[in-house]
């Protein structure tokens, strides 16, 4: 998958599920951190990623 790819992915419109505990949530954020600091053109759309979601997780549970 390109970036392009990723990004069509990213930019889909549709109502937000609810489909993971705060703790997933939490981890795939810090995934996609880690992933951002790849050598990998896809690195940028993954910080981008985990800088959303991580926005709309709460703070604290």
């Amino acid at each position: 998958m390109d970036v392009d790819q990723l990004e069509d992915l990213v930019d889909e419109p549709g109502e937000r599920l609810p489909l993971a505990t705060w703790g997933e949530g939490r981890a795939v954020v810090a995934l996609l951190r880690v992933m951002s600091t790849w050598d990998d053109p896809r690195a940028r759309v993954a910080g981008e990623l985990a800088s959303e979601l991580g926005r709309r997780l709460p703070a604290e549970e």
